[in-house]
């Protein structure tokens, strides 16, 4: 009776109005389709990382340079999705952006579609040679015996014997490091030595065992020393004049110490303050991270600067190296 009228009535309906719901089906799915494109591009798009450069193109495109409570991010964002939308219209179709007439081509410097790269040097590809050479083997015997069943069997001890001494920890000794705050410590491979970094300027090599001092060095002068590193094969019984410690600092320099205190070189390039360094594991370089946006990787025997690598937006704090170097 009634239920089937109803029935027959909502076939009726749906009949009459299909063709108007496929067509609203077909524009959603038009505009869907527009918006997957649109991101595709939006991911191909380089936008600079420099937010005076970023102004500079929202100047150039007649867009406000900020917006009221906008951050770097949510600007640097703002100017993807215009580029984006530049690009999706073709690279020298004219756009109105605010009653204002705009090539896409006329815009200074625009990064639409662009492949780009800095080439690296002679010294880089030399590193990234020997680094290939001697990680690549540390890797090999690495998994070799991780694979190996007496190697998971080690693993599986390590790790035991390790949540066993988590568990009893317990404060050995305790010595005043210096007059002013400690910024950074780091213990040497071998696990004999430990060097301190504070924001004295100073940094001091201690015995692991007892913390007895050993050395104190003026690294930097009144600027607080940021962070501390020491070269995996230094030791306690390293020769006076070889690498062992790398110092950095807010004076936006690194340097580098001998095991006697001698200084070897001063890694200058950076122009802001620095956060962490790292030595590789293999020895070979040195890593620096600053407060200027970039990290850079240095020789440890030249000093040279083999890479400035940019693209963060905001201050890179710490590096860090993956254990075969």
């Amino acid at each position: 009776g009634a239920r089937g009228w109803e029935g027959a009535a909502t076939i009726d309906t749906m009949e009459m109005s299909g063709p108007s719901s496929m067509a609203g089906s077909s524009d959603r799915q038009q505009q869907l389709i527009r918006e997957f494109e649109l991101k595709r591009r939006s991911r191909s798009i380089i936008v600079p990382t420099n937010d005076q450069q970023v102004r500079s193109l929202l100047r150039g495109l007649g867009e406000p340079i900020t917006l009221f409570g906008e951050r770097e991010l949510e600007r640097r964002e703002r100017l993807r999705g215009l580029l984006t939308e530049l690009d999706a219209q073709g690279k020298g179709i004219e756009t109105t952006v605010e009653g204002q007439a705009v090539h896409a081509d006329e815009v200074e410097e625009l990064p639409v579609a662009e492949l780009f790269y800095t080439e690296g040097t002679a010294a880089l590809l030399e590193h990234r040679r020997k680094v290939a050479t001697a990680s690549l083997k540390r890797a090999s015997d690495r998994l070799r015996v991780a694979n190996a069943e007496e190697g998971r069997e080690a693993a599986r001890r390590s790790r035991a014997e390790l949540a066993a001494c988590a568990r009893e920890v317990a404060e050995d000794c305790s010595e005043f490091g210096d007059d002013r705050p400690i910024s950074d410590c780091c213990v040497s491979t071998c696990g004999e030595l430990l060097v301190t970094g504070s924001w004295s300027g100073k940094f001091k090599v201690w015995r692991s065992d007892g913390l007895k001092k050993l050395a104190s060095v003026e690294a930097h002068g009144d600027n607080r020393i940021t962070g501390v590193a020491i070269h995996p094969s230094a030791s306690a019984s390293s020769d006076g004049g070889s690498l062992s410690v790398c110092t950095a600092s807010s004076d936006s320099t690194a340097r580098l110490w001998s095991a006697s205190g001698k200084l070897l070189r001063t890694l200058e390039g950076h122009t802001g303050r620095l956060g962490r360094v790292a030595f590789d594991p293999l020895g070979f370089a040195v890593a620096t991270a600053s407060f200027d946006n970039t990290w850079r990787l240095w020789d440890c025997e030249t000093g040279t600067n083999l890479l400035e690598q940019e693209g963060h937006s905001r201050e890179v704090y710490s590096v860090g190296f993956q254990c075969d170097g």
